[in-house]
């Protein structure tokens, strides 16, 4: 019998993936990293750039190409990754020397396959390099692939960023910032009480003349309010100032002090009116600007006022008042007959004893008349008296019964007689 049949009558040919030498009672499985035929003897290493992870690999083709990113030598059980900062473009490359450095402005993590552009805020500050500087706080980087930090921009005033930013963000609306470079919010200062601010502002605004707001931190002009009558600011304030006492102002947002107006004689306002009040009915004042109601003066008597005057009216004659602060001349009354009175006056005259006024409201002395022969009259008389019978009086104006002149004897007088007669 031939040593070939020999062979296949007792020996067994070991499968692909393992091997056996001479004498061996069984076949092994070939290590990671190697591979056998079908009979082999010995196994083979996977070839430079390819790799085999486990035990038993049949054929060279059976194991497996390194990725890009990676490389291996003969017989490897896995890949090795190119270094952080290096690239391997190549698929089952053999050795580190495909790795290949990553330019300025690029980086890599290890195992890449290819470089990054370094991000928007960051830049690369050489070659081969694994990370990318970050741009500073208070700065920002708008391009990608930078290669220096002249490509991070400062951040203007009203705005901030933290490190590594690509924007800068912008200040709330109702505070302001007015450095440039700030890194955070806290650099962003709220606007004072009469001010405000819209986002990303270098400086507050103040509310407009006639307007104020008394809070702090406003965002929005709507949030200036308009004065109220009465009242004006020049802006900027987080109060409204009052007219002074003696002015008024009957419109809302004004803008400042020349608008309030001066009230008339007559009239009086305390600060911050909207109107002036009228001097109560029975008093006056004569001046402009008055800022009370006590320099309104009562009317003395035998005048009166009627609301909002700047004098006092005189009763007029033929009428008095005798009170102080008559308001209106309906208080002014009629002299009663027998007596009179000129303007202004706060009692009545009364006509002379020997002469009467038969009329209400006279205004002079001469409408009072001299009683005629045989009549008398005391002062203030409406009609004069007769003398009575038996009496006479032979003179106009008497001013008393006393004035009456007995008859003689031998004589007789009816009433109102001015002189006696003879008894026949």
């Amino acid at each position: 019998m031939s040593a070939g049949a020999q062979f296949s009558d007792s020996c067994k040919v070991c499968s692909a993936g393992s091997f056996s030498s001479e004498g061996s009672i069984s076949c092994t499985n070939c290590s990671v990293g190697m591979f056998s035929n079908q009979g082999a003897s010995a196994c083979l290493n996977c070839d430079a750039g390819t790799y085999s992870s486990r035990a038993g690999t049949s054929s060279n083709s059976s194991c497996a190409k390194c990725s890009a990113g990676t490389f291996s030598p003969q017989g490897a059980s896995s890949c090795l990754n190119c270094t952080a900062g290096m690239y391997g473009p190549l698929i089952a490359a053999t050795s580190n020397a495909s790795c290949l450095s990553c330019s300025i402005g690029t980086f890599s993590l290890g195992g890449a396959s290819s470089c990054s552009n370094c991000t928007a805020g960051s830049y690369g500050t050489g070659s081969s390099a694994s990370s990318c500087t970050n741009c500073n706080a208070g700065s920002f980087g708008v391009g990608h692939g930078s290669s220096s930090n002249s490509s991070c921009l400062l951040c203007s005033a009203g705005t901030f960023s933290a490190e590594g930013s690509s924007a800068c963000s912008r200040c709330a609306g109702g505070t302001f910032s007015s450095v440039a470079g700030r890194s955070s919010s806290a650099f962003c200062l709220s606007c004072s009480a009469g001010y405000y601010s819209t986002a990303g502002a270098s400086a507050c605004v103040s509310c407009r003349a006639g307007s104020y707001v008394s809070s702090t931190g406003a965002n929005s002009s709507s949030l200036c309010l308009a004065c109220n009558t009465g009242t004006f600011a020049t802006g900027g304030t987080s109060t409204c100032d009052k007219c002074t006492a003696g002015t008024y102002l009957s419109a809302p947002g004004a803008g400042n002090s020349s608008l309030c107006l001066v009230c008339a004689a007559g009239t009086f306002a305390i600060a911050g009116s909207s109107a002036c009040d009228v001097c109560p009915a029975g008093s006056f004042q004569t001046g402009t600007g008055a800022g009370s109601s006590g320099l309104c003066v009562l009317c003395s008597a035998g005048t009166f006022a009627t609301a909002g005057s700047s004098s006092c009216t005189n009763c007029s004659a033929g009428s008095y008042t005798s009170v102080q602060g008559a308001g209106a001349s309906s208080l002014c009354l009629p002299c009663r007959a027998g007596t009179f009175a000129a303007a202004g006056r706060s009692t009545c005259d009364v006509c002379t004893a020997g002469s009467y006024g038969s009329a209400d409201g006279a205004t002079a002395p001469s409408a009072c008349v001299n009683c005629s022969v045989g009549t008398f009259a005391a002062a203030g008389a409406s009609a004069c008296g007769n003398c009575s019978a038996g009496t006479y009086q032979p003179l106009p104006g008497a001013d008393s019964a006393a004035r009456c002149l007995a008859c003689p004897a031998g004589s007789f007088a009816p009433p109102a007689a001015s002189a006696s007669s003879s008894c026949a």
